[in-house]
């Protein structure tokens, strides 16, 4: 595995430039710190007004990192295995390129807008360019996708159907059909590094949405054992960028993984049909709910997602399917949030075993007021409760009936666990959750083609 660059040390916020003076700075409306075009690093030749196009093109460094107007993560497509002077290069054959920013063994090309640097980013270095004349660029050529084995965090793109581009270290990646957090006991032992399972986007396309996560089980049984088992093979919840687990009593999971109690949580009384997905039980998770918008992690995250212990769960997959689904989400997202209806019965539509529910919708819900009391609460499973709360504060149920396949589903019935679905349900036993997900896991086989060689 090759080593990441070192990159450049940065510079003093405000640095001068070549003419001596302190470059002047202005704060715009996100809060950025924005350097003017000539804040070049001490010594560097000024950018001479009316220079002939035939001049090579000059980069100017600025302290902090560069990003575009387009928002947080701008628009750019990252290079590993580089160093300043390659990512420099790569910039100068990129006819959108404006500027880039190298930094932790990464490189950024930056494309269109306008550029703005974060002071913040105290380990990158940036840099635009002073000249831009098309004609002196030429296209760069294309890189190929990886292969098993190979290292795509260049390319961010795979050859294999189903396969993703994970990471497992800065400046390292490669695809597979899933990943799980941690140490890989396949990986040879000198490569026993942990695995971030960070997904990379292709070039040019938006980052991967953060999950955060979480569970309520009860201290005793099948839910302690279906929970102490994916908290040791890092599936379920335990896959996500976050999570935490809910119980009556302060359970154990492994090293450093305690259940937060839930007052409410014992006090459940069972119910016939598919109203709920088996129990009555709005005001424990109501209780979670409360909990979870104390929590600072869930504010940082793109989704909040619940599940239940015996469902087994894909993260990476849901990570997957939600990239792909921003043409659904789009508008929905910027009025009260969104969530994803998952059975497509009459009446409750939004089962317990898995809810997905948007950054902004979470939100509205803490927003919620008096609009989600009812006097029929009390005799409501969480599920729908939840349901009917995110309808009155205007988050936008979107119907994804293949996200889950419940063999509670009056409408879809049990399917088998097969590759697709982000999420099976129910699977009360060890045994039977990961027989699942071992069958859930399994990537369609491809056909075989035969090749005349002669």
């Amino acid at each position: 595995m090759q080593a990441a660059a070192t990159p450049p040390a940065p510079l003093p916020e405000g640095s001068r430039h070549a003419g001596g003076e302190r470059a002047p700075l202005a704060r715009d409306v996100a809060g950025f710190l924005s350097f003017p075009r000539y804040d070049a690093v001490p010594g560097t030749p000024p950018q001479v007004p009316g220079a002939s196009p035939a001049q090579p093109l000059t980069f100017t460094r600025l302290p902090g990192a560069c990003r575009t107007k387009s928002g947080n993560y701008g628009n750019f497509t990252s290079v590993s295995h580089v160093d300043a002077q390659g990512c420099e290069e790569r910039c100068r054959v990129d006819p959108a390129c404006v500027a880039f920013e190298f930094g932790e063994g990464m490189c950024e090309v930056h494309h269109f807008g306008t550029v703005r640097t974060d002071p913040s980013k105290h380990a990158r270095a940036c840099w635009f360019k002073d000249t831009i004349n098309q004609s002196h660029f030429k296209p760069m050529a294309p890189l190929e996708c990886g292969g098993l084995g190979d290292d795509c965090s260049s390319s961010r793109c795979c050859k294999q159907p189903h396969h993703h581009c994970f990471s497992k270290v800065p400046g390292w990646a490669t695809c597979l059909v899933d990943c799980a957090p941690g140490v890989h006991m396949m990986d040879p032992p000198e490569y026993r590094e942990p695995w971030s399972c960070e997904l990379l986007p292709k070039l040019g396309e938006p980052a991967y949405p953060s999950l955060f996560c979480f569970m309520a089980m009860r201290s005793t049984g099948k839910d302690l054992a279906l929970g102490r088992h994916q908290f040791q093979e890092k599936s379920g919840v335990f896959g996500c960028n976050d999570y935490t687990v809910f119980s009556d009593k302060p359970v154990s999971l492994g090293p450093n993984a305690l259940a937060t109690v839930l007052t409410h949580f014992s006090a459940q009384t069972g119910v016939q049909g598919a109203l709920t997905a088996t129990w009555v039980n709005t005001n424990a998770f109501n209780e979670a709910w409360s909990v979870i918008m104390q929590d600072a992690r869930p504010w940082h995250s793109d989704w909040i997602v619940k599940v239940d212990p015996d469902t087994v769960f894909f993260p990476m997959r849901l990570k997957i399917r939600l990239h792909g689904l921003q043409h659904k989400i789009g508008a929905a997202h910027a009025s009260g949030g969104v969530y994803f209806r998952n059975c497509m019965a009459p009446g409750l539509q939004l089962f317990g075993s898995l809810e997905i529910v948007s950054h902004r919708a979470l939100g509205a819900l803490k927003g919620r007021g008096t609009r989600c009391d009812g006097a029929d609460n009390f005799r409501m499973g969480e599920d729908m409760w939840l349901q009917r709360c995110l309808d009155n504060v205007g988050a936008v149920g979107i119907e994804e009936s293949e996200l889950l396949r419940d063999g509670y589903c009056p409408v879809a019935g049990p399917k088998a666990c097969e590759f697709g679905a982000v999420a099976f349900h129910p699977f009360k036993t060890v045994q039977q959750w990961q027989a699942c997900h071992v069958a859930g896991s399994q990537a369609p086989a491809q056909p075989f083609v035969s090749v005349n060689l002669q």
